[in-house]
């Protein structure tokens, strides 16, 4: 869609993420950044007078004020002393938002909760919908990682249903929900969410590895993880296999970055494991030491259960960086497994200790994987690219003419 003179598409987003008022330099990924890129997206592909307007949780702060960008993204904070109490922070900050400002599109970032709100406001203002999917609702344990699952599932099936555009991350899930719930293909959109790179510490250098294991500076091999400490990342099967991996070889190292409500228990394991010594959980981490972890390990190891799309997995292999991973949905759609990546069974601790161990054996393939992800990453997930078809899709959702012509 091209813009026109005085054509305009503006954005209405409810969003629990309290990163929206976080130190960016603090927080794992830019959420300002991202969502300014997809400002300034809309901008080139609706009219330079769009607006993405988001009411965000304040996380908990009463001096958030709002926040207004140069590229057409404003940010404003729903007040509320807890993340469940976001729904009256959020009807409280709405009257406000919408003084003389009329949405096109009204979007929440998961398919309950806030978008039940998102979908009044839609209907109401005359708005579309855009209903977002960003997990695998069909993966293994998904009942443990989210309280309430069934109810919200049944809450989603609603939406989705009466939705004008569903996105969801991943063609899997795309193809399950078209299935189930009859959701036509021209209602659907397949967009990961982008991955905030950092174009200077995001580039390993091709001949860093040297002999078998060995990092840059000479340091002991590492195998790495990053992200949430929860149920869906199983990283009780990460420390099995990192106990495999210590028994072939001795002088890895292991690090796991983030946290969440499992660490204690984590915690435990490697000690009763006594692989206290080899571990490091730096807890999470700012923005550019992330990629520092990424440019300083050898192998990036990953156990989850469920995932929509992976954002760690996209940042390991931009980073040039091996990995090895369950067969979560989202896993087996970012590697071409035994090309740019190993892919085991979920939950199979003997099946991902093997394959890393393979890599840290062999730094010829180590490398030549490595290389073939990073290409594959940079092909398959440009940030700029998914920034622009986020654009056309609220473009397209929100341009009454053409959601008329989807309907009939």
């Amino acid at each position: 869609m091209s813009s026109s003179a005085g054509s305009r598409i503006d954005i209405l987003i409810f969003s629990t993420d309290s990163r929206f008022f976080a130190d960016l330099s603090s927080a794992h990924g830019d959420v300002c950044g991202r969502h300014r890129a997809y400002a300034a997206a809309l901008r080139k592909a609706a009219g330079v007078e769009s607006t993405v307007r988001v009411i965000a949780y304040s996380g908990g702060r009463g001096d958030a004020g709002a926040r207004r960008f140069d590229d057409g993204l404003e940010v404003y904070p729903a007040f509320a002393s807890r993340r469940i109490f976001y729904g009256i922070g959020l009807l409280r900050a709405l009257p406000v938002v919408l003084r003389g400002w009329r949405p096109d599109v009204v979007t929440a970032q998961a398919p309950w909760g806030d978008a039940v709100l998102a979908y009044l406001v839609a209907r109401l203002t005359g708005a579309a919908f855009v209903a977002q999917v960003h997990f695998d609702p069909y993966g293994a344990n998904i009942g443990r990682e989210i309280r309430g699952y069934r109810w919200r599932r049944h809450v989603a099936n609603f939406l989705l249903r009466r939705a004008d555009v569903v996105r969801t991350v991943n063609l899997s899930v795309a193809k399950r929900l078209a299935r189930d719930l009859g959701i036509a293909a021209e209602r659907m959109d397949v967009i990961p969410v982008p991955v905030t790179v950092d174009t200077e510490s995001g580039n390993r250098d091709s001949e860093a590895d040297g002999a078998a294991g060995e990092t840059e500076s000479g340091e002991r091999p590492t195998v790495l993880f990053v992200g949430r400490f929860s149920p869906a990342k199983n990283l009780s099967v990460w420390v099995d296999a990192a106990a495999q991996i210590h028994l072939a070889r001795p002088d890895v190292r292991f690090v796991l970055a983030g946290d969440g409500p499992e660490r204690e228990k984590i915690v435990r394991m490697i000690e009763e494991r006594g692989l206290q010594d080899v571990f490091e959980i730096p807890g999470n981490v700012p923005v550019d030491r992330l990629w520092e972890l990424y440019r300083a390990a050898t192998v990036f190891m990953f156990s989850s259960d469920n995932e929509g799309l992976p954002r760690v997995l996209i940042e390991a292999m931009w980073a040039g960086l091996p990995v090895v991973s369950t067969a979560n949905a989202g896993a087996s759609e970012i590697i071409s497994d035994e090309s740019t990546g190993y892919v085991v069974p979920v939950g199979d601790a003997g099946g991902l200790a093997k394959r890393a161990v393979e890599l840290l054996q062999n730094p010829v393939e180590r490398q030549a994987m490595a290389d073939r992800a990073r290409t594959e990453a940079r092909l398959n997930f440009d940030p700029a690219k998914l920034a622009d078809e986020i654009a056309l899709m609220w473009a397209r959702a929100g341009n009454r003419t053409l959601r008329t012509e989807r309907r009939d």
